[in-house]
């Protein structure tokens, strides 16, 4: 048995986020032992697990678009629950334990803040076109934080 394979990521994401099949008729299209894939009609959701870092994120976007669409959820957040994202932590998830736990909050999470992505919404998908990672990181950039000038 891999290192992977011990981590259960395939079972905990299927646990974590059996909600997207039981109560938004999400059908599970990928699983493998880095990444789990859910679609509606019109929606993805994809949960990885990464290569390297083991770090657990979501990425999600519409389906049948002319150009595929794929958003950052811990980005999604800091839009619109900054403090929900900040208290999620790091998410990295290298003990079976810590990967049904971070799973089992990023379920939550997208629950209570990411309805709008579960059922398509499109004003969410294309508010996202425009939000960028530098835009929570202006240091980054060479610019200063908020409320530091």
């Amino acid at each position: 048995m891999s290192k992977r394979e011990t981590l259960g990521f395939e079972e905990a994401t299927a646990r974590a986020f059996d909600l997207l099949e039981k109560s938004y008729g999400f059908r599970k299209t990928l699983t493998s032992e880095k990444k789990v894939r859910y679609e509606s009609e019109k929606v993805y959701i994809e949960i990885n697990h990464g290569d390297y870092d083991y770090e657990l994120s979501l990425a999600f976007g519409r389906l049948n678009r002319g150009e595929p669409e794929r958003f950052d959820f811990t980005l999604f957040l800091r839009s619109v629950n900054p403090t929900l994202e900040q208290a999620l932590g790091e998410r990295i998830a290298d003990k079976p334990e810590a990967v049904r736990d971070t799973l089992h909050k990023l379920a939550e999470a997208l629950q209570t803040e990411g309805m709008d992505i579960i059922t398509g919404n499109d004003a969410v998908f294309e508010r996202m076109k425009s939000v960028r990672w530098w835009q929570f990181k202006p240091e980054a950039l060479g610019g200063e934080k908020e409320g530091t000038s």
